[in-house]
């Protein structure tokens, strides 16, 4: 599925304020349809440590889900790489990553990049697709 834009609202875990932020959502082959990631290197992550309730605001719908931090070294990584299999390293700004264009990142080069990165699993409600 294509890669698409949405507005996630949660609330600030010491604050109690709630945020409301525009996020990137990805979708991988073999997750269920109702599992959507986001990636980020934002401090904003820290609020969805571990099945925090979110709401999505995706295709005009506000759908709730629980998201997760996943800070998993091989996860993170495991991901990202598809994302930019999939985007190619011209695009790599769209995941957030520095990465140079005119040529396929080293190992060292992509680690680096990712550096500080996280995903962050979004469990919607079943209904919501």
């Amino acid at each position: 599925m294509t890669d698409m834009l949405a507005l996630l609202r949660f609330t600030g875990r010491t604050s109690g304020r709630q945020f409301t932020i525009p996020v990137g959502y990805h979708r991988f082959s073999g997750e269920p349809e109702h599992r959507v990631y986001l990636v980020t290197s934002a401090p904003w992550w820290r609020n969805l440590r571990k099945d925090a309730p979110v709401v999505l605001r995706l295709k005009g719908r506000d759908v709730p889900g629980r998201a997760t931090a996943v800070t998993n070294r091989a996860a993170v990584e495991r991901r990202y790489r598809e994302l930019l299999t999939r985007h190619g390293v011209k695009n790599a700004y769209r995941l957030g990553l520095t990465l140079d264009a005119s040529h396929e990142p080293t190992n060292d080069e992509f680690l680096r990049a990712i550096d500080g990165h996280v995903i962050i699993r979004v469990e919607l409600s079943p209904a919501a697709g």
